[in-house]
């Protein structure tokens, strides 16, 4: 099972499998995208996703989707649901990014310009703010999108959203309290190990049973 935004390279080399994401725009977006090559595709959430008893040998949320879940509960019920999508011998892997606590004890970092693109021939600016609450492990990330045409501006869009930030050991016993019993953790894609300063933290689980 992938998240939906993920599958168009997974789908066009043949492997098979369900896609799913909160957002019915995204999926929409997906199947125009992918002109008609897309996997089976459905709306639900991380917390309650249920396909009537369907079995997988690999689940995997990128992109730090596991962030996007503020609560322990939140957490515990989303290892719960993949923990029953699981065939034997399955795995779920997912990604979240390795804290810098340098960076997260500063409450607040002002707009700044982050990047800048082409889209539809407008050129595109994107700016970043940054709030933090460390008490709840928490960040609150405000992109703002400037479209430029001929130099000028034309429109502004605006999107936020929270992050929860986890540490090394955090991440090790939620999996242990959510019943995985098989747990690898890598400090980048390369399966490079956790050190000081690596990335990101990828956790790669199954259960034994």
């Amino acid at each position: 099972m992938w998240r939906g935004s993920d599958t168009d390279p997974i789908a066009a080399d043949g492997h098979s499998g369900v896609g799913v994401d909160a957002s019915g725009a995204m999926l929409d977006a997906l199947r125009a995208k992918t002109d008609g090559n897309e996997p089976e595709l459905i709306i639900g959430q991380l917390q309650d996703f249920d396909l009537a008893g369907r079995r997988f040998g690999l689940i995997f949320s990128a992109f730090r989707v596991f962030q996007h879940l503020e609560t322990v509960e939140d957490q515990l019920a989303c290892l719960e649901r993949v923990k029953g999508h699981l065939a034997p011998g399955g795995s779920f892997a997912f990604d979240v990014f390795n804290p810098r606590f340098d960076l997260m004890l500063d409450p607040e970092v002002p707009e700044r310009e982050n990047i800048r693109f082409r889209d539809a021939g407008d050129e595109m600016i994107r700016y970043e703010a940054v709030t933090r609450d460390p008490v709840n492990q928490l960040i609150e990330v405000t992109f703002r999108y400037e479209r430029l045409r001929n130099g000028e501006v034309v429109s502004n869009q605006t999107t936020r959203f929270k992050m929860r930030w986890f540490t090394r050991f955090e991440l090790e016993h939620l999996m242990a309290r959510a019943g995985f019993d098989r747990v690898q953790m890598y400090g980048d894609f390369d399966r490079s190990p956790v050190v000081a300063g690596c990335p990101a933290l990828i956790v790669v689980a199954g259960t034994s049973g």
